[in-house]
């Protein structure tokens, strides 16, 4: 019963930030510039942390992980959301921010309904640095992913000619582009030293520090299809649809490395 009151009140705190949010979007307002801006994001950094103590009491259970489908999705949009709550200080994202929180409101009941799945930590010091690393760069390449919607959404409006009011805060596209790179270059950043400490793990816990599984085989395509992309931006100057695509391919191998490979543990293959 207590745990479900708290999500509520996680819940009711994030819908009055997409309530002010929405407002934002539908008056066209600037959100960096806004007299509110600082009260906006100091409520929801409470909401934030509020939040993330629900998720650490809710998946840390004795010396176990509960890091079940449902507490992956939930703490990936914690992340995806505080990345863009420090993105918002710098560009105009009330678009994706309110997306972003519709999600986290969306998800975050379902991590009462999941079954548990303990994961035993271990007591390899690099084994708690890597859980935060790939957190943070699922967070990150989530709302790049998000963005890249947005940005595909807004072209197609440009190209009719007709442009809806809630894409009228958007910045240029050539901005939405130039912040698209920057939070792929912080992505791969947090990816790279992902995988590395994960190959450290496996090969103190194994001595072999790959192994073939789906989701080390998903999470290092998507390295090399991000990487590719980030390369090509710097050398042959790569936007538009080029981006897009790549960005979008590269999100959804990251996604099955995951959230792929538990939804099939945990619903196909018990159901």
């Amino acid at each position: 019963m207590t745990k479900i009151l708290i999500t509520l009140a996680i819940c009711l705190g994030y819908i009055g930030i997409a309530l002010r949010l929405s407002k934002v979007v539908r008056l066209r307002e600037n959100l960096t510039n806004s007299k509110h801006q600082f009260v906006t994001q100091f409520i929801l950094m409470m909401v934030l942390l509020f939040h993330l103590w629900f998720l650490i009491d809710h998946i840390t259970v004795d010396s176990d992980l509960n890091f079940s489908l449902s507490s992956a999705i939930s703490v990936i949009c914690w992340m995806a959301l505080l990345s863009c709550w420090f993105f918002a200080f710098f560009y105009r994202l009330a678009v994706l921010y309110l997306l972003i929180i519709v999600l986290t409101i969306i998800c975050l009941p379902f991590i009462l309904l999941a079954p548990s799945y303990p994961i035993t930590l271990s007591n390899i010091d690099v084994f708690e640095i890597h859980p935060i690393l790939s957190i943070a760069a699922y967070g990150i390449f989530t709302i790049a992913g998000l963005h890249t919607v947005i940005m595909v959404t807004a072209q197609k409006c440009l190209s009719r000619g007709t442009i809806p009011f809630y894409l009228e805060s958007l910045p240029p596209l050539l901005t939405m582009e130039k912040i698209l790179f920057r939070m792929i270059f912080i992505g791969i950043a947090f990816l790279s030293l992902a995988l590395l400490t994960g190959m450290v793990f496996l090969n103190e816990e194994t001595g072999n520090f790959l192994e073939f599984k789906h989701k080390i085989i998903f999470a290092i395509s998507s390295w090399v299809i991000f990487v590719s992309l980030g390369a090509g931006r710097i050398f042959f100057g790569w936007r538009g649809k080029t981006a897009v695509k790549w960005t979008l391919l590269g999100y959804s191998v990251l996604f099955l490395a995951y959230i792929g490979t538990r939804f099939v543990v945990e619903i196909l293959l018990i159901n």
